[in-house]
């Protein structure tokens, strides 16, 4: 399930874009690199204590979650108002991120293009799920088929991820009423999201609502178990 409409969606080119970093007008933004595409760690970078192997854990998040963020901003959520449109910006909620690019495609956008661009923005909102559950797997922080400790800061947090990787992974991208599992995960992402529970549309991900702060108790819960 793609964002709602209103949520981190297109935005129309600014009359002066003084404000974006020379970068980001020529078609690159965001973090900075080392030219092979892993993300510098800053010298005045908190230290998060723990373990080697979790703090490898908590950094292999936080790149998945800006690259994510990064291909996000250049397929931000669409709504028919989009067509037509010759070019756009990422959305502010991007651009606070440090994540500003400006697209212009070949011809103005059709109704079949804004389908596709919200599709890809699901496919990115699902694998990020799935990344981070395979780190929370390869780090041993949640070994393959264990659940996490709900009673860490964190907790249900990790066990969501695992529960809606396993609906992705699977096929089960819209939710079942008849099936418990859907049901199970639907309850515990409610919980923890009550935003979630308004739209009734499922297994929303929206980005902003839903990804971020589910990535933010993930790395708690990382945190907690160093």
């Amino acid at each position: 399930m793609a964002e709602r409409p209103g949520e981190c969606q297109f935005s129309t080119p600014r009359p002066n874009r003084a404000d974006a970093p020379v970068a980001a007008r020529n078609g690159v933004g965001g973090d900075q690199t080392n030219g092979l595409g892993t993300i510098d760690r800053q010298d005045n970078e908190p230290d998060r204590g723990g373990t080697a192997v979790n703090q490898a854990a908590h950094d292999a998040v936080e790149k998945a979650w800006t690259l994510t963020v990064k291909v996000r901003a250049l397929c931000p959520h669409a709504s028919d108002s989009a067509v037509g449109m010759s070019s756009y910006e990422s959305p502010d909620w991007y651009r606070q991120r440090k994540a500003v690019y400006f697209v212009k495609p070949d011809q103005p956008l059709k109704q079949n293009d804004v389908r596709e661009i919200n599709d890809m923005g699901t496919f990115v909102n699902r694998s990020f799920v799935v990344a981070m559950a395979a780190i929370l797997e390869a780090f041993d922080i949640v070994p393959y088929k264990q659940n996490p400790d709900r009673s860490k800061a964190g907790g249900d947090h990790a066990q969501l991820t695992k529960w809606l990787r396993n609906r992705f992974a699977h096929g089960d991208w819209e939710f079942d009423a008849g099936n418990k599992d859907h049901v199970q995960t639907l309850d515990l992402q409610n919980r923890l999201f009550p935003s979630s529970a308004a739209t009734g549309l499922g297994f929303a991900i929206s980005i902003d609502t839903i990804l971020e702060p589910l990535k933010d108790g993930v790395l708690e819960y990382i945190r907690a178990c160093a």
